[in-house]
């Protein structure tokens, strides 16, 4: 009898005035204190619409050792009702907890939510005034080999254990790019649950791939010491110059192929009052190279992936301004090194616009020998960065 009674307060408030009620109706005075406040909420499926019940909740927290965060700790698991109705006490303010839902086959997104004297922030941004001590929040449960799961981490130098900033993390295959800010760090908002690789690149590091599993059930998280880049010595071409020949040594090379008058070649100086967003806008004013719009954007690729690129960036040699049967792409080098093609990067996630110093484009016989290599005669594309 008094599990019927619980069920129906649940209902009440959930079905009434979610956040209307009061904890203490439903929580025990050991459950809920003066700094704790209450989760409820209903899980229901994506596809019918109807309450789940039996479905797991879960109540967790980022997990801290010595300031770095090394994954999440469950505060709580809960089992919904027959109504699909679950409830959770003592849920604690000013801590940022997440909260999901798991049935078989299935489970729902992330929900962040931060708890305050009187407001509610869900998400990082959106603040709303709490008007009691409980807080509605349903789930709903969608296949979980398309649910997408949050994924950050931390890339660091072998041997030193420094963060690596500025570094271009790649999840292969999802078309998902992210680079680390001043302490390493980086995060994905979503990626489906499975088995990846990411790739992780620098200038003046080996670049490396690292194996790693995102299960359906929970955020992850790649600490210190997982992702680590071995240093290496950035090789230039041998040159010989008077001091103040040039004022960027890094452009050394790039001002004498320009000098040479084959290929096409922008610097900063040029572009700049243009003032381009991306890096398409700048590869636009290049005659060797065509951007265009991809008309396969959003699509899936032959090995199921999705294609984000927004455009196709290719030889302005190659085939007719107004049809293209087959995509062409060009060969792509960051700081003289080698990344790909513009078919495997989107080339406005790769490298950001406002870290470009110079680009220098190519097609057919003028590619350099230093970087005409299988595929070159799609356009080769070198960009030089601050």
């Amino acid at each position: 009898m008094r599990n019927c009674i619980i069920i129906l307060a649940l209902a009440c408030l959930i079905l009434g005035t979610p956040t209307g009620g009061r904890a203490q109706n439903i929580c025990t005075s050991d459950q809920m204190g003066p700094d704790q406040r209450m989760l409820m909420g209903r899980v229901r499926d994506s596809l019918t619409q109807r309450p789940v019940a039996g479905a797991r909740v879960l109540l967790t927290t980022a997990a801290h050792v010595a300031g770095s965060q090394l994954g999440e700790a469950t505060l709580q698991t809960i089992t919904t009702d027959s109504l699909g109705i679950y409830a959770a006490c003592g849920v604690p303010i000013n801590q940022r907890v997440t909260v999901h839902a798991l049935a078989p086959e299935r489970s729902s997104r992330f929900v962040s939510l931060q708890f305050g004297e009187q407001e509610v922030t869900v998400g990082r941004r959106d603040r709303v005034p709490l008007a009691s001590d409980i807080w509605n929040q349903d789930l709903v449960l969608h296949d979980s080999r398309t649910t997408v799961i949050p994924v950050s981490g931390v890339v660091t130098e072998a041997g030193t254990g420094q963060p690596v900033r500025d570094a271009i993390v790649q999840v292969l295959g999802a078309g998902s790019t992210a680079k680390t800010d001043s302490a390493g760090a980086f995060a994905f908002s979503g990626i489906v649950a499975g088995d990846h690789r990411l790739a992780v690149r620098r200038v003046g590091y080996a670049a490396s791939d690292f194996a790693f599993a995102i299960p359906a059930g929970r955020p992850v998280h790649l600490p210190p010491g997982q992702l680590e880049l071995e240093p290496i010595p950035t090789a230039l071409d041998p040159i010989v110059v008077e001091a103040d020949l040039y004022e960027n040594r890094k452009l050394a090379g790039f001002f004498q192929r320009r000098e040479r008058g084959m290929g096409d070649f922008i610097t900063r100086a040029e572009f700049a009052q243009l003032s381009p967003a991306h890096t398409t806008d700048i590869l636009r004013l290049v005659p060797a190279i065509r951007v265009r719009a991809n008309p396969n954007y959003y699509r899936r690729k032959e090995d199921g992936t999705l294609d984000t690129r927004r455009f196709v960036v290719e030889s302005a040699r190659i085939g007719s301004p107004f049809v293209w049967e087959e995509e062409c792409p060009a060969i792509v080098y960051v700081d003289g090194n080698y990344y790909g093609t513009t078919l495997d990067e989107d080339i406005d996630q790769l490298v950001f616009a406002s870290d470009i110093d110079a680009i220098e484009a190519y097609h057919g016989g003028q590619v350099p020998p230093r970087f005409n290599i299988r595929g070159s005669s799609c356009g080769v594309i070198l960009i030089w960065t601050q």
